[in-house]
């Protein structure tokens, strides 16, 4: 048992690691005390309902800033970490309609205060106006600027063309955001004004000063009042989303670390069962050695040793099925290497230790056969 034990808590302390990696990464954007939830806008698209669209979701962040505690808040087609990402081209030149040249890249629908609420910083430029902001305006993230303008311009008041065929004006320049997942990296992002679009689904973001779950009634009840027909859903803080994110990698490492426990038990058992064993069968011998002047220390590392060495047979053939798993795993690993030597050896010179400690209880046994009633009885 002590190969695969070894193997599996190889894999869990490399997907523990992976793990902690993901949980330490930079997101882009400061998820505390925010609260997510979404509203829908089902007439997206029809040019006689944007306007009303556009009224109510004003009036609604309005009621929703005079809230007490709320800091700031925002709306955006999709928050970061979501369930869906909307991409297009994007390039410095025109790209025709539908056309696939150019740097894919996120876009996003927002409101002049959806990326100071989520706490994304503005780099160069300026913010959507609150009002009079041109539907061709847009914020780039520095992942695009740096992708579409290699060459370091700065992107602020240049065109950028999209692959829906259309030109817009860059009127800030952002910092890079998490959008995908964690371990995707930062994605080249576009964030166009609520003016251009009202997508059919919207999301709000709300950063409140006090315990972000405290603020779900309120938001409810403020929307409930404005639009009974579009009730908010699907509400949660930024650190439920995060969570959610990661819940994957977290129930791939607990169920491999649970696993990986259970082995090393029963290997730790079955290598204390078979010296145990062997000083039954061999208590004669032993009998033997003691009468005939062998130490009680002599006699523990005599039978010590097989068991060690048996534990050392199954640490190296753990060694090979680990390096084999550990492969197989490499795409689930964030910032951590299948064949990281630091963490194999680790692994291997714990698991003998404790084969060691497990061999150990049952030798003692050894030292304490009294030869005459051992001989007596055989």
């Amino acid at each position: 048992m002590t190969a695969p034990a070894l193997a599996l808590v190889v894999a869990a302390a490399l997907l523990g690691q992976s793990f902690l990696r993901l949980q330490s990464v930079a997101l882009g954007f400061q998820p505390d005390q925010l609260v997510t939830a979404r509203i829908s806008f089902p007439d997206w698209g029809d040019e006689e309902y944007h306007e009303e669209d556009l009224v109510l979701l004003n009036a609604l962040l309005a009621e929703v800033r005079a809230l007490p505690g709320v800091v700031s808040t925002g709306m955006s087609s999709e928050i970061p970490l979501g369930e869906v990402d909307t991409t297009m081209a994007a390039a410095a030149q025109r790209i025709a309609p539908g056309g696939k040249e150019g740097v894919q890249a996120s876009w996003r629908t927002v409101t002049p205060d959806y990326l100071s609420a989520l706490g994304i910083p503005l780099r160069r430029g300026r913010w959507f106006q609150q009002s009079g902001e041109h539907y061709r305006s847009v914020l780039v993230s520095e992942a695009l600027a740096r992708r579409v303008w290699p060459d370091g311009a700065d992107p602020v008041g240049r065109e950028v063309w999209l692959s829906n065929g259309k030109a817009f004006n860059v009127v800030g320049l952002v910092g890079d955001a998490r959008q995908l997942g964690l371990a995707e990296g930062v994605t080249p992002t576009i964030y166009m004004s609520s003016t251009w679009a009202i997508l059919p689904t919207m999301n709000l973001v709300v950063r409140t000063g006090g315990d972000p779950d405290a603020l779900a009634g309120a938001l409810r009840q403020v929307t409930a009042r404005l639009s009974p027909d579009r009730p908010l859903f699907d509400v949660r803080t930024m650190s439920a989303v995060i969570a959610g994110s990661v819940a994957a990698p977290r129930l791939q490492t607990v169920v491999v670390a649970l696993f990986a426990g259970v082995s090393l038990l029963l290997a730790a058992v079955g290598a204390a069962g078979v010296v145990a064993y062997g000083v039954v069968q061999r208590t004669p011998e032993l009998a033997v050695r003691g009468a005939l002047g062998a130490s009680p220390g002599r006699l523990l590392r005599h039978v010590l040793r097989r068991g060690v060495v048996l534990c050392g047979a199954g640490v190296g053939l753990g060694l090979l099925l680990a390096f084999a798993l550990g492969s197989a795993l490499q795409d689930l690993l964030y910032g951590v290497r299948a064949d990281a030597p630091a963490t194999y050896a680790t692994t291997a010179l714990t698991l003998l230790a404790a084969g060691t400690v497990a061999c150990w209880l049952p030798a003692r046994r050894a030292t304490r056969i009294n030869p005459n009633l051992a001989l007596r009885g055989e």
